[in-house]
């Protein structure tokens, strides 16, 4: 039987594991919450024209953490943050799926300040208490373009 050789680079050293800092905790990829909207939905636009909304949840704890309140502020971009501006408003209990992230800023009196924030991936209308209708977005382009299945010679595919 041929024997195998072994590659004669050393591999490279791996580096010393890093320890997350106590003002930047680990934070999962994407958390899901459901609680209520405190505050209305505040739709803008950027200057390249793409909306973006904000606003803030309430989550009520439960089991160990009954009777505590967290809360969260929601950035919503795109045609999610227009829908959710159209149709959720402040006392809306919603679930809300994203990224979570932990912001922090210098207070003017020389404090930190630290917010919880959610960017919104998914959201919706939580149904055990409430219905909801659901209805579709009028799309302001047509989706069928003809000229995308003409070939060079404008014939059709």
């Amino acid at each position: 039987m041929p024997s195998s050789k072994l590659s004669s680079n050393p591999s490279p050293t791996p580096s010393a594991p890093t320890s997350p800092t106590p003002s930047a905790p680990k934070l999962p990829p994407n958390i899901v919450r459901v609680g209520n909207l405190t505050k209305e939905w505040d739709l803008a636009y950027s200057t390249a024209g793409k909306a973006y909304a904000r606003s803030a949840l309430a989550v009520n704890g439960w089991g160990e953490r009954k009777g505590q309140t967290n809360f969260y502020n929601l950035v919503a971009f795109g045609t999610l943050a227009e829908n959710l501006s159209a149709s959720t408003t402040r006392g809306t209990r919603i679930i809300v799926s994203g990224k979570p992230q932990i912001r922090e800023w210098d207070r003017d009196d020389g404090t930190k300040g630290t917010a919880r924030e959610i960017l919104v991936n998914d959201a919706g209308p939580e149904l055990r208490f409430t219905n909801a209708t659901i209805t579709g977005v009028v799309r302001q382009e047509p989706i069928h373009d003809p000229s995308l299945f003409e070939d060079e010679d404008g014939g059709e595919f």
